[in-house]
């Protein structure tokens, strides 16, 4: 019987799936799909198909076309049956990096709103003022393949199957070393001494922290999606299972069943881990024995990482809906919606930051998703980094903004010489780390003060 599944169904990822969680799913399916691995040869030629189809922007807009898919909706909270439904098209008609194209298929807003600046930063034409440009304290060259880690004193950087640990203020390298093969996941650090990093082999490796010296080196049965630090350990998702390792011997404590391969793993919160598998379950694993706290079936893999807040999980629901999942009773309980769509979030302080776009926005939610205050943005921006006072934020224009977490406004911009490629990562002292298109991660200063 052929098969008539469609492209999303056949890689179990929804028809909003980002090029990202669709690649993610493919990498997962494939280890048993390949006809080297025992595998139906047709059935893997299609599994390839949908791959290539979904990853190429001209190509899946008219599959998408073809199956007549328009927009996505989240269901209330009443409804059981959770996500549902794709987006519609992208249109192309915006001007922004290529970078930020993922976000969304719906065309961007300008907002209205001008969002006031504290300090004079020079002129545009026509009598607006324009930000000074960054100024750079250091760069590391080595094309960065992972985001940037704070840990404490120093930071991490990661190059394909290297890890370096450098002085956030000088940029001046503590230590570096090679895994052997491409990390996949990680660096964490773990209890603030140890770095777990996972590579495309199957192996999870620790090292200390202010030497680089390795502490242990355990081999798993598939390269691993996630890992989520915890208190004396660290939990790794690979393939049907989360396990959760010992910090000073990398010993298993417990190991759980998933409902499928695990393509997904977030960070923990209230005691709990929340895993997503490919068969579109969302699985919240309790840390201390890794018994099962709940299972939501018919869950897309979230597009973005959810972000805790207290007790909730918050995740993206398509468009620019977020909802909030109760973790201790497994239950989305509240809602919010910022924009046309949300491009990414962060909590800080028990609240939660929400860039958005369709207007381009910065938005602060409360604990139960209502609107704390709200920035208008000239143009979209990725997730903020909170940093104490401060939320630092980078738009699609080229710009580094700093903003007051209590009143939402805007304290300082200033320019960047380069595209930004990814959200900026506080190290502490108003400077915030961000990589450029081609890797190089760029450490840049608090803005300076206009005399």
């Amino acid at each position: 019987m052929p098969d008539e599944r469609t492209h999303y169904e056949r890689l179990g990822v929804p028809a909003d799936a980002t090029v990202e969680v669709v690649r993610r799913a493919f990498r997962v399916l494939v280890k048993t799909a390949h006809p080297d691995a025992g595998g139906d040869p047709e059935a893997f030629r299609l599994l390839r198909e949908a791959h290539d189809t979904l990853c190429d922007g001209e190509a899946r807009r008219a599959y998408d076309e073809r199956l007549g898919i328009r927009r996505a909706a989240w269901r209330s909270t009443a409804d059981p049956g959770g996500w549902s439904g794709p987006q519609g098209d992208f249109t192309g008609d915006v001007d922004f990096p290529a970078w930020l194209r993922d976000v969304t298929e719906a065309p961007w807003e300008a907002s209205a709103q001008s969002p006031p600046v504290e300090e004079p930063w020079g002129a545009r034409a026509g009598g607006a003022r324009a930000p000074l440009p960054a100024e750079v304290g250091w760069w590391w060259p080595h094309a960065a393949t992972r985001p940037p880690v704070p840990a404490g004193a120093l930071v991490l950087l990661t190059s394909g199957r290297q890890v370096a640990a450098c002085d956030p203020f000088t940029g001046h390298e503590a230590w570096r070393l090679d895994l052997g093969s491409r990390a996949v996941a990680g660096p964490v650090v773990v209890d603030g001494r140890t770095v777990v990093v996972a590579d495309e082999q199957g192996g999870v490796q620790a090292f200390e922290l202010g030497r680089g010296v390795q502490r242990w080196h355990r081999r798993g049965s598939g390269a691993a999606v996630g890992l989520v630090p915890t208190e004396g350990g660290v939990v790794v998702a690979a393939g049907p299972t989360a396990v959760a390792l010992d910090e000073p011997d990398g010993r298993p404590r417990w190991t759980a069943r998933l409902a499928g391969p695990a393509v997904q793993l977030h960070a923990a919160g209230s005691g709990t881990v929340v895993a997503a598998t490919a068969r579109r379950s969302l699985e919240g694993i309790e840390l201390r024995r890794g018994r099962h706290r709940f299972s939501l079936s018919d869950v897309p893999p979230p597009a973005d990482d959810p972000v805790w807040v207290a007790d909730r999980l918050w995740l993206l629901a398509g468009g620019g809906r977020l909802v909030g999942l109760d973790v201790g009773r497994g239950a989305a309980d509240v809602a919010a919606t910022c924009g046309l769509a949300v491009s990414g979030m962060a909590a800080g302080g028990g609240e939660l930051y929400v860039c958005a776009g369709g207007p381009s926005q910065l938005v602060a939610l409360d604990p139960r998703g209502r609107t704390r205050w709200t920035l208008g943005l000239p143009a979209v921006a990725l997730a903020p980094a909170v940093e104490g006072p401060l939320l630092h934020v980078v738009g699609a224009d080229a710009v580094l903004r700093r903003v007051d977490v209590a009143t939402g406004r805007l304290r300082r911009e200033a320019s960047l010489q380069f595209e930004p490629a990814a959200p900026p990562v506080a190290v502490g002292g108003g400077r915030v780390l961000v990589p450029d298109r081609a890797g190089t991660v760029w450490c840049l200063l608090p803005p300076p003060e206009r005399v």
